[in-house]
């Protein structure tokens, strides 16, 4: 299910940031495994760094005594750079459209405990945290008719993945299983991105 199927641009920023936070977990361990590997294939061997030449930074303006070299004041580990560099003019925090920081820093952030008592970070207004808490209310003047429609036919192509994500939906109370028929609904749709390492990625 697309983050776009939510008409209302907020939700939808709520969850492409979910989606975006998945990503970078799953780059971390892929990384972390990378690292295991490479640790086994130098243990026990012969090679001496000594014979190598050593490698040294340019530590510029703002490199400090910190966490990987860089200080938390410039981006340490959940400072505000990336790479130890401040952000530029033309790089602006995609929450709050701001420049100076990035994501981690928005002052505009809110903490969510979700119901799995995970903290989720994400910025959003008084009205998307209502819609979290006592659920999505439109504000018709009088309700359509009832009516079902088919799902699209990748979402009945993706009928495993369908479930899967309408069920971490509900988990995290964007939605709610009812028991009535709606009065109103959109049929599902599943998309897919190929990632430069020919990975396939569905929303």
């Amino acid at each position: 299910m697309k983050a776009g199927e939510f008409r209302d641009p907020e939700m939808a920023k709520i969850l492409e940031e979910r989606e975006k936070r998945h990503d970078r977990d799953r780059r971390e361990r892929e990384k972390e495994r990378e690292r295991s590997n490479r640790s086994r294939r130098f243990r026990g061997g012969t090679a001496h760094y000594s014979d190598y030449p050593s490698r040294s930074f340019d530590s510029g303006a703002y490199q400090t005594p910190g966490c990987s070299g860089f200080g938390s004041e410039y981006g340490g580990r959940g400072g505000n750079v990336r790479g130890g560099r401040r952000p530029g003019s033309d790089n602006k925090c995609h929450l709050c459209g701001e420049p100076g920081h990035f994501f981690k820093q928005c002052p505009q952030k809110e903490t969510v405990v979700r119901n799995d008592n995970e903290h989720v970070e994400l910025k959003a207004s008084e009205w998307v945290m209502e819609v979290l808490k006592e659920g999505y209310v439109i504000p018709f003047i009088k309700h359509p008719p009832v009516y079902e429609e088919v799902n699209n036919a990748s979402a009945i192509q993706e009928l495993i993945f369908v479930q899967q994500e309408v069920a971490d939906l509900e988990r995290l109370k964007i939605i709610e299983f009812r028991e009535e028929r709606p009065h109103c609904g959109s049929p599902l749709t599943v998309s897919k991105s190929i990632g430069r390492d020919g990975s396939i990625k569905k929303r």
